[in-house]
């Protein structure tokens, strides 16, 4: 059976990969900047708020990376 080929690419190379991840971590943290934390938590969890930022940008930036490396390249 003859394996599908979307754009010609099969398997995408790690350093793409990495360079994919890092830009949508960059358009994660960025977007999620208009969050208003301070009616998400109270004032005096400031380290909290930062450290919910960071890791929902990081986990933003993994769940894009994925979707669209399996978009682009099918398998």
């Amino acid at each position: 059976m003859q394996e599908i080929v979307f754009l010609g690419l099969s398997n995408p190379n790690p350093i793409v990969v990495f360079i994919m991840y890092i830009i949508f971590l960059m358009v994660s943290f960025f977007a999620l900047e208009s969050v208003d934390y301070a009616k998400i938590l109270r004032k005096e969890l400031s380290n909290r708020a930062i450290l919910l930022h960071t890791l929902l940008s990081v986990a933003l930036a993994y769940l894009l990376t994925n979707f669209f490396l399996a978009v682009v390249f099918q398998g």
